[in-house]
């Protein structure tokens, strides 16, 4: 299935959670994500217990929100790394980056050296939310943005508490990230901001995202370490069946297994096909019985011909459905090649149309033979051939009548019965006729080349400037000797 980011390439360079979740859900869309690591460390969020489960020596979190990404290592400080960085930029669509202000302008990666590298490239930097004069110092993660709104919206009344808290965070080191912090300074955050934001050993208070994740603390996979995710997910398996679903649950006090059996019924089947993406249009459906979709036909029947219908495009099929119902109509697989026609035999249209005439009533100007292909191919594909029929009458305008004429004689002698046949001889007829024009252009009566007149400055009857200048000095004077007669 294609996806709508298919194609795209991202270069992430960010760490924890804010970035890395935006490129997973462009990951999710198709695009390919290439996450930037410090070679050896990697991303800091590779450490980040919020559980303690551990899966190949990483955190859980750090897989779940890094799946189906690509690593690549590479020494930021490293001219030659970052010779490697730029070329992989010039073919990138994004670049995502949640460094500390002023960082990604010291390794000449901001906005301004990228576009020079790739005038296309969409830059993507988290947005900076402090308080001018703390910013330069501060890395946005979680905690600190979180107290800073109690903390700048109590007044000045706080403002040594601001200072402070200013004070604090200056002496934090340019690699200290939230959830590595000790809970001690956490605490001391609190303390000053007068907010009450989450806590490094408690993320149930949180919200959703690390509530699921206290909830992983208290089930079974706590203390526990695997090796692979596959080995995880059989453990969470066999956990599901031999303990989560016997458990006693609610205040009836019965099994989690039993009551979903009693909901069992009442459910729906799952969808065979996961999320589809589609665009739509309304479209007419022609006088042939289809409608047009990327310049192929699908049949549309029984949608009655020059009634409006919808059409979805997804990537492999088209749906033609009710425009005021929108109920579905039919459906077809999507044509790979422009110009196919699909439309059963049984379902084509053979009496001529008022279309029709018009078209064979052109083509028996352009000339007999045109006439004739034209009837031939319409007793063959019907009316959804009219448009090949259009194609060779319009011929005619853009070369000689003759030509296209000629031409639909050969392909009648051919048996080769199509537009694309029709506009290949009619052009090469034209180029042979070109040829033989300036050929003829070339040769005298005498049957010898005659070459071509040159322009020349001086001859016996061009005589000099001055001559002609007395001329028209003359000219005028004389007509404004008859302009002032007449008005006397």
């Amino acid at each position: 299935m294609t996806l709508p980011l298919d194609g795209i390439l991202v270069i992430d360079f960010s760490q924890f959670l804010s970035g890395p979740l935006c490129s997973l859900k462009l990951a999710d869309l198709g695009a390919r994500v290439i996450k930037i690591e410090r070679p050896g460390q990697g991303d800091l969020c590779r450490t980040l217990y919020l559980s303690d489960t551990e899966i190949g020596g990483d955190s859980t979190i750090f897989h779940a929100i890094n799946r189906a990404k690509e690593s690549f290592a590479i020494d930021l400080k490293n001219e030659a790394d970052l010779t490697t960085l730029r070329g992989l930029l010039a073919k990138a669509d994004v670049l995502i980056q949640n460094f500390r202000p002023g960082v990604i302008e010291r390794l000449g990666l901001d906005y301004e050296a990228v576009r020079k590298i790739n005038p296309r490239l969409f830059h993507s930097t988290q947005p900076d939310l402090m308080p001018s004069g703390v910013r330069s110092v501060v890395t946005l993660y979680d905690l600190i943005p979180a107290a800073y709104p109690k903390l700048f919206l109590r007044g000045a009344t706080h403002a040594a508490e601001t200072a402070a808290y200013r004070r604090w965070m200056a002496r934090l080191p340019d690699a200290e990230l939230l959830l590595c912090i000790s809970q001690e300074t956490a605490d001391d955050a609190v303390r000053l901001a007068g907010a009450d934001p989450a806590r490094v050993r408690d993320p149930n208070r949180k919200g959703t995202v690390e509530h699921a994740i206290g909830h992983t603390q208290a089930t079974a996979l706590k203390g526990r370490r695997f090796d692979t995710l596959q080995a995880q997910n059989e453990f969470l398996a066999h956990w599901e069946r031999n303990w989560a679903a016997k458990r006693i649950h609610g205040t009836e006090r019965r099994q989690v297994q039993a009551m979903f059996e009693e909901e069992r019924a009442h459910l729906k089947a799952l969808p065979l096909l996961g999320m589809q993406y589609f665009t739509e249009a309304q479209r007419s459906v022609c006088d042939d019985g289809c409608v047009r979709v990327d310049h192929s036909s699908y049949a549309a029947r029984p949608a009655p011909i020059g009634s409006k219908v919808l059409v979805r495009i997804y990537a492999q099929r088209i749906e033609i459905r009710e425009l005021q119902s929108g109920s579905l109509v039919r459906t077809h697989a999507k044509a790979e090649r422009p110009g196919t026609v699909v439309l059963p035999l049984d379902e084509r249209v053979f009496n001529p149309s008022r279309e029709t005439r018009q078209i064979l009533r052109q083509a028996g100007e352009v000339g007999e033979h045109a006439a004739r292909l034209c009837q031939l191919l319409f007793a063959i594909e019907g009316r959804v051939g009219q448009r090949k029929l259009w194609g060779i009458v319009g011929l005619a305008r853009r070369y000689p009548a003759h030509c296209v004429n000629a031409a639909c004689a050969q392909a009648l002698e051919q048996g080769i019965y199509s537009y694309k046949r029709v506009l290949a001889l009619t052009e090469a007829l034209f180029a042979q006729a070109l040829n033989v024009i300036e050929a003829q252009a070339g040769i005298g009566e005498d049957g010898q080349g005659v070459a071509m007149p040159q322009l020349l400055q001086q001859h016996v009857l061009i005589r000099d400037a001055s001559e002609y200048g007395d001329l028209f000095a003359h000219a005028a004077a004389t007509m404004s000797c008859a302009a002032r007669g007449e008005r006397a």
